[in-house]
């Protein structure tokens, strides 16, 4: 991973990293045993203080899809002797899930106290509402000529997520 970062114009800050697959990560991915191997990745960070008590930062993150394991359905017989289908995976990690991406925002206020400081913030996460897909639930249902078919959902992160809170930091 590659980082930098710095200060503008002394309110404003920022900072990046982009990161291309790691070796130990190849070869896992390569003998198909890393579920969570992201070829690219990239953050992007940056702030803005004003008379240093509000600060306003805002974070984007991206990374390529993880790897995801598909399934298919298949014809099995069931307990009865009778034909039934069944659900299941194809290669472990054979296919990508969608691109991760994310842009959060955070504004804070600072209050110096007799034994440290004192933060408010209020925080967007995912501001952008993007889909985040981390898997598919697979089910069997029937199609409107009734026939056994295979559906797909995918499941997502959260969506905006909005929060508020406080924090202290300092001594006694």
């Amino acid at each position: 991973m590659h980082a930098v970062g710095g200060v503008l114009e002394g309110a404003f800050g920022q900072g990046a990293s982009a990161g291309v697959v790691e070796l130990l990560d190849l070869l896992a991915a390569l003998e198909g045993q890393s579920g969570q191997d992201q070829r690219h990745a990239v953050n992007v960070d940056f702030t803005y203080r004003l008379r240093r008590l509000w600060s306003l930062n805002g974070s984007l993150a991206y990374h390529s899809g993880w790897p995801g394991t598909a399934e298919e359905l298949v014809t099995v017989t069931n307990d009865d002797g009778q034909t039934d289908y069944a659900v299941r995976p194809k290669k472990i990690y054979g296919e990508r899930l969608p691109g991760y991406l994310r842009f959060d925002v955070r504004a804070t206020r600072r209050w110096a106290t007799k034994h440290g400081e004192m933060r408010f913030f209020l925080e967007l996460v995912n501001l952008t509402n993007h889909e985040n897909v981390f898997g598919y639930d697979y089910f069997k249902d029937r199609d409107p000529n009734g026939a056994i078919v295979l559906k797909k959902d995918p499941e997502t992160w959260f969506t905006i997520l909005p929060s508020i809170g406080v924090a202290w930091s300092g001594s006694f």
